[in-house]
């Protein structure tokens, strides 16, 4: 991610109630709305270790996002009709997380491939 210093600190910087996961697209969000341009390259690429940060943690990282992916929800629509639906939104996501806590379970128990 590249941005003007200027714009950063227009915005408010990162925020930091997100420990992981979706504080780059809040960012975005709040950048477009304060007047910035915020483009996406499809060309650029970045590798990393897959999983380097959160592999030790698979139960955190499922928690993390899932917490970040609601808060992103909420601040999104704060000031607009579908907050109403945050409930449905926390529930869903708290279902997904369970499957997705259980298929990480089930992985590493039998060695399957999403044991890591």
């Amino acid at each position: 991610m590249l941005l003007r210093r200027q714009a950063f600190d227009d915005v408010g910087g990162f925020d930091e109630g997100y420990f992981m996961y979706f504080e780059e697209i809040d960012l975005c969000l709040r950048l477009a709305r304060g007047d910035w341009a915020v483009a996406y390259d499809p060309g650029a690429e970045v590798w990393h270790t897959v999983g380097g940060s959160t592999r030790s943690a698979p139960f955190r990282k499922v928690w993390n996002h899932h917490r970040s992916a609601l808060r992103f929800y909420c601040r999104r629509y704060r000031r607009d009709p579908r907050l109403a639906l945050a409930p449905l939104v926390a529930a869903f996501l708290g279902l997904r997380g369970g499957v997705s806590l259980a298929r990480t379970a089930i992985a590493r128990a039998t060695g399957g491939p999403d044991a890591s």
